[in-house]
């Protein structure tokens, strides 16, 4: 209960504050620490889905984004998204996904983690939420669906069609945002290379 309480407050401050309030929370350990209560406390999805939504919020200030991907961040938000089916989970890791992805290192952790079937999971399960649709649609543009290698890993462990489909989806959906649109013809006309 104490955990609740404490990331819940701590997701709040991660919503209210400055960017550099942001770092100096990352600068004093606390993004560790975040990590750690979500890796003890793993089961419990009040804690997993504030702790996602925390990264998320967190991962905005690139300082930041580098200490969560450096302390095994996206296997924690990976393992949140693959035990909790939860929506906020789920938009949240794909958020927190989508913008440690812009860094061209964190790519491989990402693909490695599983976080390519973790975003299509997601995108499959709430195919009807379009902001999860544009999260999933930037990260899996990020981590290079439409490179060689990632289709060919796509296509060796027959994912492809699932990547096509979530894709698909999400861009006909009548409330689908610009560049939802815009990443999943990337993605797709990417694909049709294979």
């Amino acid at each position: 209960e104490l955990y609740r309480e404490a990331f819940a407050l701590l997701c709040h401050l991660t919503i209210t504050q400055s960017n550099m309030h942001k770092e100096k929370f990352g600068e004093a350990g606390g993004i560790e620490r975040l990590l750690a209560g979500m890796q003890a406390h793993e089961s419990d999805i009040e804690v997993q889905k504030l702790g996602c939504a925390a990264l998320h919020n967190l991962s905005v200030v690139s300082f930041n984004a580098e200490k969560i991907a450096t302390a095994c961040g996206i296997d924690r938000v990976c393992t949140a998204m693959e035990k909790h089916t939860h929506l906020d989970i789920q938009l949240h890791g794909c958020a927190t996904l989508q913008i440690l992805s812009i860094c061209a290192a964190n790519r491989s952790t990402i693909v490695a983690a599983g976080g390519v079937e973790r975003i299509i999971n997601a995108m499959t399960k709430h195919h009807l939420n379009i902001e999860l649709a544009e999260f999933s649609c930037g990260a899996l543009l990020n981590v290079g669906c439409a490179t060689k290698e990632v289709r060919g890993k796509l296509a060796a462990s027959g994912s492809l069609q699932s990547v096509k489909s979530a894709v698909q989806r999400a861009m006909a959906h009548p409330e689908a945002m610009g560049n939802t649109k815009t990443y999943g013809t990337m993605i797709l006309d990417a694909l049709t290379l294979i």
